[in-house]
């Protein structure tokens, strides 16, 4: 990664005016993962002086500054019970201590990486981005590419919903990206299921979703964790096969359905 310019802006006004101005100008939130680049940025704007590392609770929402630390919500409170604490349990599991200190959610999100951790756990929550010109919109709908990339992520939004939760990331050490990661939630009678680095990026697994959604009983998981590594695309890299995927995903993804079962066997 090269740099040509620094900038901190005073506002999100100041920010985005900055933004715009040239195609090879770029956000910089924690810059963990950005590091990893080669880009070349004539113009690195740093949101630090912008208020945006916050974590605030409304009544129903828990909102979440884009430039809070994942390090910041592993340690907050909010995201002790919440979907079981499947938040704070993905989050745990990003690399070392070091590097949840510096990467940050808005950063996480706005880079849309396959091999993310988090990423999968949001999406089987309910949650929305609040973007400085594009307004507020389902995270499932900006994954999906249904939002402009050059705006600015104010914050994230998550319902407090009463859910239960479950992540499970698969990996060959501690410190190493995903092989498979795999969130499953229950909430108000409907159950999520969301499969990530596929390695490609989380998605919902809808029409296993779908269907046990109309008739959720413990007899169709079986039959709903086959559909999901089924009809999810998967495909190989070095540090896993395509076929070995799609067993962990089925695997996993009955466990969690078993686990956020809210009735009795």
């Amino acid at each position: 990664m090269k740099i040509h310019e620094y900038h901190r802006p005073d506002s999100l006004e100041q920010a985005y005016t900055l933004l715009h101005q040239d195609k090879h100008n770029a956000l910089i939130g924690g810059g963990g993962w950005l590091k990893l680049s080669k880009i070349r940025i004539e113009k690195a704007i740093d949101l630090t002086s912008l208020n945006l590392d916050y974590i605030k609770e409304d009544t129903d929402t828990i909102r979440v500054g884009s430039m809070t630390t994942l390090a910041t919500m592993e340690q907050h409170f909010l995201f002790d019970t919440l979907y079981s604490g499947m938040l704070k349990h993905a989050i745990h599991q990003v690399m070392g201590e070091g590097l949840r200190n510096i990467v940050t959610i808005g950063g996480t999100i706005m880079g849309k990486y396959p091999f993310s951790d988090i990423l999968t756990p949001l999406i089987a929550m309910n949650c929305e981005l609040e973007f400085y010109k594009e307004g507020v919109l389902p995270l499932t709908d900006f994954l999906n590419g249904k939002a402009r990339v050059n705006d600015i992520l104010v914050e994230l939004r998550i319902k407090k919903d009463k859910g239960i939760g479950y992540f499970k990331k698969i990996a060959k050490t501690a410190l190493d990206f995903a092989i498979l990661n795999v969130a499953v939630s229950f909430s108000e009678g409907t159950y999520k299921i969301a499969v990530g680095a596929r390695p490609s990026r989380a998605s919902l697994a809808t029409d296993a979703m779908t269907k046990l959604n109309e008739k959720s009983d413990i007899k169709d998981f079986k039959h709903a964790a086959k559909t999901a590594s089924e009809s999810l695309k998967f495909t190989s890299d070095f540090r896993a096969s395509e076929h070995y995927r799609r067993t962990l995903c089925e695997t996993y993804v009955l466990r969690g359905l078993k686990e956020v079962n809210p009735h009795e066997d």
